[in-house]
């Protein structure tokens, strides 16, 4: 899949890395780059809501994922080593189970 391109239908893997120093975000569907950007500052333990499988704020102008969420995974910090072994074990599991 090229860099930029969306998923289609079927079972996909979706992992995404920020860097705690430079906010730098980078986002992979199936091992391949999607895209980077810098994000904000994440202040956490506010009134703020987090939410998984929706864009936008939730009463007003939200966009929701419509499919299936099977896991979740989150680490503190991983290297392109350690999330190809991430998506490694994701694939093993979900898209071709032994």
């Amino acid at each position: 899949m090229p860099c930029g391109s969306s998923p289609t239908a079927g079972m996909h893997y979706i992992t995404t890395q920020i860097s705690g120093s430079t906010k730098f975000k980078r986002i992979y569907s199936d091992g391949n780059p999607l895209g980077s950007t810098t994000v904000p500052t994440i202040a956490y333990h506010t009134t703020n809501a987090v939410s998984v499988g929706a864009l936008g704020q939730l009463d007003i102008d939200a966009f929701f994922f419509r499919g299936d969420i099977a896991e979740i995974i989150v680490y503190p910090s991983v290297n392109d080593t350690q999330r190809s072994a991430i998506e490694q074990y994701l694939r093993t599991k979900y898209i071709n189970p032994k």
